[in-house]
């Protein structure tokens, strides 16, 4: 049996809606994941247009200003992070670290180009050692660039 128009009508529209609501959850999860990021490391950053030397933007192919991600580095030094992370445990930092791993490529896999490469990986650079892990120099993408004149 053929549907009505009414019928049709409806079912376009529901499908609309739960489309729209898909896209809400999805921009609510990315949102709650990199503030959880965030908040755990301390970082922060900002997108920022792309300037030429005479301070105009640089412009892509459809004339839109490029944009960047500038890092605006960490409220926790790396000794203070170290702290954090051997208050944790071993445990419960390789189950963060694990959590995240897997939820990065379940979003890489689902929604390919959705995450920021800065949210792909730890936001210090760390090692496995003999006593646990050892937290090295904040990631090049968080760190501060050294033209730019930011205090925390």
């Amino acid at each position: 049996m053929a549907q009505s128009y009414n019928e049709s009508y409806q079912s376009d529209v529901g499908h609309h809606t739960a489309s729209i609501r898909s896209n809400q959850f999805l921009e609510l999860v990315l949102q709650q994941f990199t503030d959880a990021y965030e908040s755990f490391w301390g970082v922060s950053g900002s997108i920022q247009e792309v300037k030429d030397e005479k301070g105009n933007n640089v412009l892509d192919e459809n004339q839109m200003p490029i944009k960047k991600f500038v890092g605006g580095g960490s409220r926790y030094t790396t000794e203070e992070m170290q702290s954090i992370i051997e208050s944790l445990g071993l445990e419960v930092l390789v189950a963060i670290l694990t959590q995240t791993a897997g939820f990065t490529q379940f979003l890489n896999a689902a929604y390919p180009g959705i995450l920021p490469d800065h949210y792909q990986t730890a936001a210090f650079d760390y090692t496995f050692g003999p006593s646990g892990i050892v937290l090295g120099e904040l990631n090049h993408f968080w760190s501060i660039p050294e033209d730019v004149d930011f205090e925390y």
